[in-house]
């Protein structure tokens, strides 16, 4: 295992497309903006817009929609219900709000809030939606096991980041700003490059978590 699942090389450069940055915990937990900070200036180099989707609008509408983006960005919490990983939102649950095949891929929390785990995404995507994508997954548990990254590869996305146990939020930032913007952006490496960079710069685990890389 290792924080990077990947298809296929990818590059940045202007063929990708918009930029989608998810935080549902912005207002409440992640008063940082690293992420948004980290989109805009790759939009900027390569000619593309950045859409951010914080608190209450980070849906799962906002997730079903996610392959019009080449590069994906998520800022949240992550948590392992029966062992399997799952990203968490803080959009609470409403059943006018989920249709019914989503419910066996969506667990909802004491506070009525909604977590989704890889299923989700191989109910609501086919394979090869996704054209040159990037997703970022700057969750704890997200690589944890290799469900979130296999499926979204089926679904034609090209490199997946993640981390496979409990993240800081320090490392979390540290490692998303050298992969994308030190390494990828301004050297010009590889999705495969640029992560084995940040693995040597940043230590290739967690140092506030050491269970996590």
């Amino acid at each position: 295992e290792d924080i990077i699942n990947q298809a296929a090389s990818l590059s940045i450069d202007s063929d990708l497309g918009d930029i989608a940055v998810i935080r549902p915990y912005r207002e409440n937990v992640f008063k940082y903006d690293d992420f948004v900070t980290t989109g805009e200036i790759i939009a900027d180099a390569i000619g593309v817009n950045t859409k951010v989707f914080d608190n209450e609008n980070a849906t799962l509408s906002v997730l079903k929609d996610l392959d019009k983006y080449g590069i994906v960005l998520i800022d949240s919490h992550g948590t392992l219900i029966d062992d399997v990983p799952h990203i968490c939102l803080t959009q609470t649950y409403n059943s006018k709000d989920i249709i019914a095949s989503d419910l066996e891929y969506v667990y909802i929390n004491q506070d009525n809030q909604i977590r989704v785990n890889s299923g989700f995404f191989e109910s609501n995507y086919a394979d090869n939606d996704f054209k040159e994508c990037l997703v970022f997954l700057g969750t704890c548990y997200s690589m944890y096991d290799d469900s979130f990254a296999d499926t979204l590869i089926k679904k034609g996305v090209d490199c997946v980041y993640g981390y496979t146990d409990i993240v800081s939020v320090t490392y979390c930032n540290d490692t998303l700003v050298e992969t994308m913007l030190e390494n990828m952006l301004i050297d010009g490496d590889n999705s495969f490059t640029a992560f084995n960079k940040t693995a040597s710069l940043c230590e290739a685990t967690d140092p506030n978590n050491p269970g996590t890389y």
